[in-house]
């Protein structure tokens, strides 16, 4: 069977009941409203630790970039540079840049985006919230579409419009939300890289700080053996030297001693008495018994042969005596004058063996202080670090500090900015939801589907079965309950960026150009300012919840009873 439909005009049943039947209707638009709202708590958007506790967060991120720009704009942290411009999502991706090279300018830039994201995101809820009212109020763009369902000429005149406008805005809505949205998630992924760059920064500022440490031991030991080898060497020179000059002693001495025996006199036959001395020495005894007188004697009176033989062998035996002792006085002058040679040429040799050595030392000597030097200025060069170090001992110590505050401080930031994401992500979904299913499917989808046309493209009537009828209503009811859970979580918002983000963002500006000796009482004024907006946004946000669900129903009754035809 098929179902049953109506034409222009149309209305639920039940509207068009007697009198009697108006218990019952008011009965049904409570349950009705009842059902509506139950269908917008599920979805999470009355949970109040969905949206209340990142909005009560904003105060405490604002403070933390106040404390970021702070700790940028000291004189120790601007040489401090990042390591990666790269700003990579969830799997990797590069999304972006970072603007600049040094990790102050980031903070800045850093910031910048935040301020800018809070700022949008209060024109942003601005707009939302002012679409959101604009649906829901009396009069509104749901009660004039649905009011026109019942007004055939209204609706020729002007259904399309309305519908047209519906579209228009719920698609800017969601088109803003998700731009947003992605503002604050790119923040995000800017807070990680340069909280990444920061805890990069401390391990190189850390190996950079261990390096100098150790090449300084390194070049200190290499001073103390190069000063240990030189101190090593000029004794062992000094010890060469004082040979050397004994050798120098020795080639003189052993020169003059050749010398003398080069100018020894011809060896000298020996001298005639010397021969007779001899000769008699070696006449045997019975021919020496004669005596001289006796041999002279004999010698006129003429001589045996016995005589003249003997007296031959004697000359003989003279002769072969003196070569005898002029070889072996020749021989042994040879040998003395080799001798004189070979201790001439050892003494030489000894001394050029010792010169050479000085020389190699000397050489040595040369080279290692040349190796001293370069250890010298090697470590003159360390020292000069460490004495800027030691100059700056504080500064090292503040570089390392601001690294180690900016990851704590970068981090906290990143959970503040984190719970935004979230924040506006909720809403984001919400009007998702709302705008994709509820306007569109369950609302205009069925009114164009029954929507019919004239050949000039003109609305002639608008056909719809029961069901229909129902799917269209019970769809404006849910548009109401969200668009108004939306309206006052957006007006929310707009009231605590105008009470407390806002003048929370231009404390933060004038405290991060404050002078030194003033930071520490402003800071500690501007921490205890954001605490209790933190306080006072936690109250407004419980006291919207609170009313929350009631707003919610006295919109959907409102508009229950705005179209209920009058009788």
């Amino acid at each position: 069977m098929a179902a049953a439909t109506t034409t222009l005009p149309i209305h639920p049943p039940s509207l068009a009941a007697s009198r009697d039947d108006r218990t019952q209707v008011a009965l049904a638009v409570q349950l009705e409203t009842k059902k509506a709202v139950e269908w917008v708590k599920s979805r999470g958007m009355m949970n109040s630790s969905e949206w209340a506790n990142p909005l009560a967060a904003a105060p405490s991120a604002v403070s933390t970039m106040a404390i970021l720009l702070k700790t940028a704009s000291t004189k120790v942290a601007a040489g401090i540079r990042v390591h990666s411009t790269a700003v990579k999502g969830k799997k990797g991706e590069t999304l972006g840049n970072l603007p600049h090279n040094l990790l102050h300018t980031n903070l800045q830039a850093c910031s910048d985006l935040g301020r800018d994201a809070f700022l949008n995101a209060r024109t942003t809820m601005d707009f939302i919230n002012k679409i959101a009212l604009g649906m829901i109020q009396d009069d509104g763009k749901l009660e004039h579409i649905l009011k026109m369902l019942d007004d055939p000429e209204d609706a020729r005149d002007n259904l399309v419009d309305e519908m047209d406008d519906v579209k228009e805005w719920t698609n800017e809505c969601l088109e803003k939300i998700k731009l947003l949205t992605d503002d604050f998630q790119y923040w995000y992924w800017v807070i990680c890289c340069l909280k990444n760059n920061v805890l990069e920064g401390q391990g190189t500022a850390q190996h950079d700080t261990n390096e100098t440490e150790r090449a300084q031991k390194v070049a200190e030991t290499a001073k103390v053996k190069h000063a240990s080898d030189e101190k090593a060497a000029l004794k062992a020179i000094k010890i060469l030297e004082e040979q050397l000059e004994e050798a120098k002693a020795r080639v003189v001495e052993a020169q003059a001693q050749a010398a003398k025996l080069e100018n020894l006199p011809p060896i000298q036959e020996p001298a005639l008495e010397e021969e007779l001395l001899r000769a008699e020495k070696a006449i045997p005894m019975a021919e020496r018994k004669l005596g001289i007188l006796g041999r002279i004697k004999e010698k006129m009176s003429g001589e045996s042969n016995e005589d003249f033989a003997a007296r031959q062998a004697h000359i003989r035996d003279v002769e072969r005596r003196r070569t005898e002792h002029l070889e072996k006085a020749k021989k042994q002058r040879d040998e003395e004058r080799q001798h004189a040679e070979r201790t001439l040429k050892a003494a030489r040799d000894f001394e050029a063996s010792l010169q050479n050595r000085i020389l190699q030392s000397v050489k040595g000597l040369k080279s290692n202080r040349n190796q001293l030097a370069a250890a010298k200025a090697n470590l003159d060069k360390t020292e000069s670090q460490f004495k800027h170090l030691d100059n700056k001992k504080a500064e090292l110590a503040d570089i390392l500090m601001i690294l180690i505050e900016s990851s704590r401080q970068l981090n906290e930031l990143k959970e503040r900015v984190q719970e935004l994401v979230k924040f506006f992500q909720g809403i984001l979904n919400d009007v998702n939801v709302t705008v994709e299913k509820d306007v569109k499917k369950e609302f205009l989808r069925p009114i164009e589907k029954g929507a019919r046309m004239t050949l000039r493209g003109e609305l002639s009537h608008i056909q719809l079965s029961e069901v229909m009828q129902k799917k269209v209503r019970d769809g404006a009811f849910r548009i109401q309950g969200s668009f108004s859970a939306i309206r006052d979580i957006t007006g929310l918002y707009v009231t605590a960026s105008d009470r407390y983000i806002r003048p929370a963002i231009n404390k933060m500006e004038a405290l991060s150009v404050i002078a030194d000796d003033e930071w520490y009482a402003k800071s500690e004024e501007f921490t205890k300012w954001c605490r209790t907006s933190m306080d006072e946004i936690e109250k407004l946000t419980e006291s919207a919840t609170e009313d929350l669900e009631a707003s919610m129903m006295e919109r959907i009754e409102r508009l229950q009873l705005a179209i209920e035809p009058a009788h």
